[in-house]
């Protein structure tokens, strides 16, 4: 049996956000863009490595890509311990990340139903959360670009060393504190 979902994250455990060009990377390098939120929105999607396993998120993030207009190419993931963020959040400041398996319908999994890592949909999403309202025609604020910014300079990049693969390539994802 699968290992259960924990609604809690902790700041253990890494976390990994899909990288696709040309929205994340320029140059081979990182952009803050990977962190922030997109239009009317104030999260940013992420998987909890602890409950799944490279070649998962690369399969993930390879059914994500689009090679229509806007296109959006796969080119690996970034990771970054929890702790990164739990710890601005128990300081007090508007950014946290929260537990939010989906599932095969890509809805969200409801607060009381027991997630197993091997059921179906996402169920090792998590959500970025930034605390702001967006509001139609606003640029994102300033401290938003901030904190992307500050997680992005905190992340490894993890390029795919080989997108014709059907699997995972590179090494094990391991991020030291």
């Amino acid at each position: 049996m699968a290992e259960q979902i924990a609604k809690r994250i902790e700041i253990s455990e890494t976390i990994v956000r899909f990288v696709f060009s040309p929205f994340h990377v320029k140059k081979g390098k990182l952009k803050r863009e990977a962190f922030q939120p997109a239009k009317m929105r104030n999260d940013v999607s992420v998987q909890r490595l602890r409950y799944s396993s490279e070649s998962t998120c690369r399969r993930i993030g390879m059914a994500q890509q689009r090679h229509s207009e806007p296109v959006k190419i796969w080119m690996g993931m970034a990771g970054f311990k929890a702790s990164l963020i739990i710890t601005k959040t128990q300081e007090g400041e508007p950014i946290q990340i929260v537990a939010s398996p989906m599932n095969n319908g890509g809805g969200y999994y409801s607060e009381e139903t027991v997630v197993f890592a091997d059921d179906p949909g996402l169920p090792a999403h998590a959500d970025i959360l930034y605390e702001y309202e967006s509001i139609e025609g606003e640029p994102l604020p300033t401290i938003v670009k901030q904190y992307a910014q500050y997680v992005c300079e905190q992340s490894h990049f993890f390029a795919d060393p080989d997108p014709t693969s059907t699997q995972w390539e590179g090494g094990l994802i391991v991020i030291n504190e």
